[in-house]
């Protein structure tokens, strides 16, 4: 009886170690990469992308991705779907070996930067008084006030139109351009020029006409009242003289 309670506990126990054997051969020796999505101007957002590891696919959005990295050569297949709704459609193919699987991945996508200027009718730059706004290939790009800088990637098509719109004071004026491959990694030069007429102060910066004239008009008022009061004030001063009224004076 004793033998045989001695031979299942050793039997138990054999079970166990092969049990903890096969699950220590089945674990995944693993590391983290990172993946950064990149443009000649820098990290590039608002991307839709799609990772196969070794036949599993990640979808993510953004401008970076962690992945978990088996210690055993890796193939990596990214698929850049699209940029703020806009197809891109770009591939790129990576082995990952014992000597760069911990490394990050930089995925290059060509691009171009608008640098967009809003100026006057007069040249004047319009920094705060201008609306601008950007669409590439009918979607919506960027909108701020005053200049703005726009980081814009190429499709593998060849070529992207981006339609660039500012509003100043009720005006407006709109300009394209066609980015192509040859645009990669060049900074394009946009002046916008907004028929807004107006007027350079210093410490002020561009005041528009209408505001100016605005602005002249209530000086002018605020000069006259200032004179009626200064000659209601004389008038009333030579009819009590010098000294004020008396007591008894009503007005």
């Amino acid at each position: 009886m004793t033998f045989r309670f001695r031979a299942l506990i050793a039997l138990v126990a054999l079970t166990a170690l092969s049990l903890a054997l096969l699950i220590h051969a089945q674990e995944c020796v693993c590391y983290p990469t990172d993946v950064l999505f990149t443009s000649p101007f820098g990290p590039l957002k608002s991307l839709r992308f799609v990772i196969n590891v070794n036949g599993s696919e990640i979808t993510g959005f953004g401008a970076e991705a962690s992945l978990v990295i088996p210690e055993t050569p890796v193939s990596l297949d990214i698929h850049v779907d699209s940029w703020l709704g806009i197809p891109l459609n770009y591939n790129y193919h990576y082995v990952l070996t014992q000597y760069n699987k911990t490394m990050p991945i930089y995925v290059n996508i060509p691009a171009a930067e608008l640098i967009i200027t809003p100026l006057s009718a007069s040249g004047m730059p319009l920094t705060t008084l201008a609306l601008i706004n950007v669409t590439c290939d009918n979607h919506f790009v960027d909108l701020g006030v005053g200049p703005q800088v726009v980081v814009v990637p190429i499709p593998s098509s060849g070529s992207i139109m981006c339609n660039i719109t500012g509003y100043s004071y009720g005006a407006i004026a709109r300009k394209g351009v066609i980015l192509t491959m040859e645009k990669s990694g060049q900074v394009v030069p946009i002046t916008l020029t907004i028929p807004v007429s107006g007027y350079y102060i210093p410490g002020v910066g561009f005041v528009p006409t209408s505001t100016f004239i605005l602005l002249a008009f209530v000086m002018i008022i605020y000069t006259i009242v200032i004179v009626i009061l200064l000659i209601e004030y004389a008038f009333w001063r030579g009819r009590v003289g010098p000294r004020g009224p008396p007591r008894s004076y009503r007005f």
